[in-house]
């Protein structure tokens, strides 16, 4: 039991202390309890060659019981979290969808991943990096592209002197519950 309680606090502290890192906050879902079940084996294991001995089947009961709550909680949890992400997710692809502009950039991997309802309407191109975006732009003026949408601001390098692009931010998109979608959507445009 205290090893299982260990575990639990443990993963815990964790997630909180390293949810600036990630910035997403804890997450006690099911794959963050995955590591918790081996030891959870080996408690269950005990308790039934215990139950005759020391522990009451009472104790056995309620152990499984909170496991099984805090499996039902955890994926409920998971769930509301889902459906609003989905949501939030449909109102950004909404407003890329009313901008003119053809392409969307940006250098966040997990955005570039989560937007894929907007990828027939408008390419959604990623550019993590000074490089890589010089290479997009320089593509973009080669084929007479002469404005583009950028995503995730801090996260697009497009401070960079060589692109030659002038970016304003056109809308703030802000997420109800998941500060993740939380970015502006700029509209740059390429200098002749």
């Amino acid at each position: 039991v205290l090893a299982g309680l260990s575990f639990l606090l443990m993963a815990m502290g964790l997630g909180l202390v390293t949810q600036s890192v990630f910035g997403m906050g804890l997450h006690v879902s099911p794959r963050k309890l995955l590591p918790a079940l081996p030891i959870w084996v080996l408690l269950a294991l005990a308790a039934t060659w215990a139950r005759d001995a020391t522990m009451p089947g009472r104790w056995v009961a309620v152990a499984a019981t909170l496991l099984v709550l805090a499996g039902i909680v955890s994926s409920a949890a998971a769930g509301h979290l889902l459906l609003h992400q989905k949501s939030e997710a449909a109102a950004l692809q909404d407003a890329l969808r009313r901008r003119p502009e053809r392409l969307v950039v940006t250098g966040d991997a997990m955005l570039s991943q989560a937007l894929t309802g907007i990828w027939h309407d408008k390419p959604l191109l990623y550019a993590p990096r000074p490089a890589v975006l010089r290479e997009l732009v320089d593509a973009m003026r080669a084929h007479g592209v002469r404005r583009f949408l950028v995503l995730a601001s801090a996260a697009t390098p497009i401070q960079d002197p060589q692109l030659a692009i002038q970016c304003r931010r056109v809308e703030s998109h802000r997420g109800e519950v998941v500060g993740y979608w939380d970015t502006d959507i700029l509209s740059c445009a390429l200098w002749p």
